[in-house]
C-alpha cells in the first residue's frame, strides 16, 4: 500500500480545505479529515482506494448498519476527460457541485468534480494530469 498523501517523503499536512477540496465536495472551507489513498503499487496510474474519516465537519448521525440499504457515501472514478464529461453531464441536466477544479494531492495534479447520482450517492470524477515540466 502507498500513502499518497506523502510527497517527496514528507507528510502533506494541509487540510482538505487548503488542498482545494471544499468546493469540489460541497463542504465548508474549513473541512478537514484523516485520509489515505491506498494502491497496490507506486505506479501513478494504479487504481486507488480512498478512505476518509471526517474531522470537520463532524457527523451527528449514527452509522446505518443495514448493508441492504441503497447507496453509500461516495464513489470516485478515474476518467480521461474530466472537462468533457462535466460538460456532457450538465448538457443532460445534471447539476455538478462545481466545475472541474485542479488540485495537487499526494504529489499528483488532478482535475476533480462531484455530482449526485439519481439515488443521491456522490460520484466523484478524477482525471490525473501529467506532471508539470521542471522550470
Amino acid at each position: 500500500m502507498v500513502n499518497a498523501f506523502e510527497a517527496d517523503g514528507e507528510p502533506d499536512t494541509r487540510s482538505f480545505g487548503e488542498i482545494g477540496l471544499a468546493p469540489i465536495l460541497r463542504m465548508p472551507e474549513n473541512c478537514d479529515a484523516r485520509a489515505v489513498l491506498m494502491a497496490l503499487s507506486d505506479d501513478p496510474r494504479a487504481t486507488r482506494l480512498d478512505l476518509i474519516e471526517w474531522k470537520t465537519p463532524g457527523s451527528e448521525s449514527l452509522p446505518k448498519g443495514d448493508l441492504a440499504r441503497i447507496g453509500f457515501g461516495r464513489l470516485c472514478l478515474k476518467v480521461r476527460d474530466c472537462k468533457g464529461l462535466h460538460d456532457r453531464l450538465v448538457a443532460a441536466g445534471h447539476e455538478p457541485y462545481s466545475v472541474p477544479l485542479e488540485i495537487n494531492m499526494g504529489g499528483t495534479r488532478q482535475l476533480v468534480f462531484c455530482v449526485d447520482d439519481p439515488d443521491g450517492t456522490v460520484v466523484e470524477f478524477m482525471q490525473f494530469l501529467k506532471p508539470e515540466p521542471p522550470r
